[in-house]
This record gives structure tokens, sequence and C-alpha cells, in this order.
């Protein structure tokens, strides 16, 4: 599949004129100007993860060392118990990024990350073939949601790891849906194992597409898959931990420190009013749509069954329910079509998005000359006297196992 159908479908035809394929890339550059505005809005929250001091000084610690050093020596109660750093390649990018360009660095890699997000997401939208407005409606809105902004500290769009598993997991989700591709899996996983705890998502996804190709008894698929997964098995070993990453999970999965973090409490204990409106709305509108078109087979299986499991799973952890507003956007997109008039403008719709979206364009060095004068407020500064002192804030910090934070 060459670079013209993957973005925009088998039926694009080659031989347009550089305007019109302009036109047709309208929904990308609609969707990735105003989410970043959006998250531009949202900068001072980027850099609210309460975690940060500490993976930005664990960074600094292993560049020194050249190695993950055996013990955490920030914790008083780890004792000579060895240190689980599941994120230690994400402390190290951070680590260089903030040394070098400071919390606007910081920033800007953070958004990036969140417009190749939400580039890849309508992707797989099109590919599925919905139409580029209900594509569009309905990855908006899931790129609005999935940070959790409104629950912070505990978002998956910040200057944290989980950023990196949210990237790596839309990624993940994609080439599975590319079968010829899915050889790629084993290579992304080797990243993600390396940049989070949250690589356990992968099988999840892999399982689900496995699974899906079992019920349908499709044995080429079901071998793809399967090969896919042996290999991800092995790659995430490929990893300074080795096999003691097991170690590092079982740490911390089912620990009792769970029950203080809140990002492990059910959805009902981190909703906030009214800032949680939207997303009980949008969760409240897939479900409906959901009964009211069960039988559609239109809808990848896959996409289906991980939206409904990541809703359940978020409603029992928080932690699990920006996923479900990820995988729940191609299902969104494909009700949304349905639901519109037969006869509409396609090209008229290009047109306006592509208008929009440079609008967008033009307004985000606006938005980051807003951004950088944010940052300077009081509550950064005080920010900024948290990261030079770190290392004596994070000993305070309650930590039990060494693994929890990285995770």
């Amino acid at each position: 599949m060459d670079t013209l159908e993957a973005l925009h479908g088998p039926g694009l035809e080659r031989g347009k004129t550089l305007p019109s394929l302009f036109q047709d890339s309208g929904v990308y550059v609609f969707l990735i100007s105003f989410t970043c505005l959006y998250y531009l809005s949202n900068a001072p929250l980027l850099l609210g993860h309460y975690d940060l001091g500490w993976h930005l000084a664990a960074g600094d610690l292993i560049r020194v060392k050249g190695k993950i050093p055996f013990q955490d020596p920030w914790s008083f109660t780890l004792g000579n118990r060895q240190w689980y750093n599941l994120s230690w390649l994400w402390d190290v990018i951070a680590s260089v990024v903030f040394q070098y360009t400071k919390f606007d660095g910081l920033v800007l890699f953070v958004i990036a990350c969140g417009a190749v997000i939400v580039g890849y997401l309508a992707s797989i939208c099109l590919r599925s073939g919905a139409s580029a407005l209900a594509a569009g409606i309905s990855v908006f809105s899931a790129c609005l949601l999935y940070p959790a902004f409104a629950t912070a500290p505990n978002m998956y769009l910040a200057a944290s790891p989980n950023t990196a598993t949210m990237l790596c997991c839309v990624i993940f989700y994609g080439e599975c849906f590319k079968r010829t591709r899915c050889l790629w899996l084993p290579a992304i996983m080797v990243l993600w194992a390396n940049l989070h705890g949250g690589f356990l998502i992968g099988f999840l996804v892999i399982g689900i597409f496995c699974g899906s190709a079992l019920l349908r008894r499709d044995w080429a698929n079901f071998r793809i898959y399967g090969f896919a997964g042996a290999g991800c098995l092995v790659a995430i070993l490929i990893n300074p931990l080795g096999w003691h990453i097991r170690d590092g999970l079982t740490a911390t999965l089912g620990h009792f420190v769970q029950d203080y973090i809140t990002e492990w409490s059910s959805f009902f204990q981190n909703m906030t009013f009214p800032g949680s409106i939207p997303g009980i709305m949008y969760i409240l509108i897939f479900v409906a749509l959901e009964l009211r078109d069960r039988g559609s087979c239109a809808i990848p299986l896959e996409a289906r069954l991980l939206s409904w499991l990541f809703l359940f799973l978020g409603v029992y952890q928080f932690r699990y329910m920006s996923f479900f507003f990820v995988f729940s956007a191609i299902p969104l997109a494909l009700h949304i079509d349905r639901l519109l008039p037969e006869r509409l403008d396609i090209r008229q719709i290009q047109r306006s998005l592509s208008a929009a979206g440079i609008i967008g364009a033009f307004a985000l060095p606006l938005a980051f000359m807003q951004t950088e004068a944010a940052l300077g407020l009081p509550q950064m500064r005080q920010s900024r006297m948290l990261f030079t002192f770190r290392p004596i804030f994070r000993m305070r910090a309650f930590s039990t196992t060494g693994t929890w934070a990285a995770f």
C-alpha cells in the first residue's frame, strides 16, 4: 500500500493536483491544528504530573551513571531490594529535552506526541471507511477527552510516561489493522517496554485481534497475529532489566499501594463536575449508538470489543478510561456516518476543514507565545523550585516498592 492509499484509502486517484491533495488532507490539518491549540491552552497542566520531578531526576542519574542504578537512591523504604524503573527510557528522553529546552521544550514535546496520536487515529478511522466529516467529529471528540485534563494529575497527555503509552498504544492499534505489517509490532513493543510499564495493554490489543480471527476461522490472520504476539513476548525481554521486568510488573500490579493512587481508583471516585460531564455524555452516546446498531457488520469487531472492554475497565479503574476514548473512535465514526445525510458535498466539507485548519495552524505560534507567559506565573515558578530541588523533594515521597512511580 503506497503513502496516498494509506492516508486516504485505496480509491484515491494518482493524478490529483497539489491543491486537490491538500483539500483531501483537510481533516488532518483541521484536527491537528485545533487539538494542538487545545493542548497549548492547557500547557500548565501538561507540566502538572506529580512525578515529573522524580522522572527528570531519574533521567539525570541514568545519564550520569550510564546505566539504571540497582537501588533507588531517593526511596527510604526500599532497603536492599532492586529498583525496577520501567520508564527509564522516557526518563532519559525527558531529561535531555529539559536540559536543552527547559519547560517550553517539554510542553512542545508532549504536544508533538499528541499531534501524532491525532493524525494516526484519524488515519485509522478513514481507512475503516468513515467519511472525513464523521472521522473528524469522532477523533476530535476522543482527542479532547482522552487527556483527562479535568481530573489532573491523572492525565494521559502530560510530561509523564503515560503519554508514551498512549502514543505506542495508538500506533500498535493501527498497525494491527494493517495485517501485512503486523511483523512491525515486536519492534514497537521493544520501545514500549522501555518507555512505560503500560506495554501490557499491547498484549490485550493483539489478543483481541487474534481471538477475533479465531472466531471468524480466519486461520491465515490467526497465524499472523499469533506469531506477532509471540514476537512481542520476546521483545519485552530487550531491556536493561531482562526477564526481571516481570518482577517489576508483579511488584506493582495488585500491590496495596494502588489503593492510595487515584488513577487506580474507580471512574466514580475520579469524577469532577462540571469537568467530567463531556466524558459522561460521550460514553452515553457511544452506548446508545452501539445498542441501536448492534447488528451492524460495517464496524470492525476488534474495535467494538476493545471499546467495550476498556469501557468496563475504565469504570473499574480510571486509568483505562482514556484508552476507551481512543478505541471507540472507529465505532463512533462509523455510527455517525450512518446518521449523516446521504447527499453531502464532500469536496466542500474538505475545503472548509482545510480553511479552518490553516487558520488554526497560524494561530498556534500566537498561542505558544501566550503559553510562555503562562509558564511564568507564580505557581510555575514554584514548580521550577521543585524541579531544581527534585531529588530532595522526592526523598519525602511515598514509595514502598520502588516501582509504582515509574509504572
